[in-house]
């Protein structure tokens, strides 16, 4: 009887240490450069948006999405050895999560480095982050 309660247990723990983690970031500052077109000029800007992130953790992967969003961002993750930390990257965009902090920041140069392609503003956000 001892045996089966054991296994049980076991059974049960090593279920929980490979259980698949999602957390949900939100953006606490946000600020960057918006293009003015009529003066051909960047500006510094405080942005009000709060940007909200899900990031789940299989056990073969990372990934991040907007809050409502069905498909990924399309960024390459990788986790450092030893650290905890998480990074995210594509061709205009980085974010970087810490699961022990559960802090991230997000990094979106598109509109300055790619502007024909992305036309947007270059963003730079910093946020807390949360088990879902």
């Amino acid at each position: 009887m001892n045996k089966i309660i054991v296994i049980i247990f076991l059974g049960f723990f090593s279920n929980v240490l490979n259980a698949q983690t999602n957390y949900l970031c939100i953006t606490e500052k946000s600020s960057g450069f918006n293009y003015s077109k009529s003066r051909k000029n960047w500006d510094s800007v405080q942005f009000n948006n709060r940007g909200k992130y899900v990031i789940k953790n299989s056990s073969t992967d990372w990934d991040v999405r907007k809050m409502g969003e069905q498909t990924s961002m399309l960024m390459t993750c990788t986790k450092s050895k030893p650290n905890t930390i998480v990074y995210c990257n594509s061709v205009a965009e980085h974010f970087t999560f810490n699961p022990v902090e559960l802090k991230f920041s997000y990094y979106f140069a598109g509109g300055y480095s790619l502007p024909a392609v992305f036309p947007d503003p270059l963003v730079i956000e910093i946020g807390l982050c949360s088990p879902l």
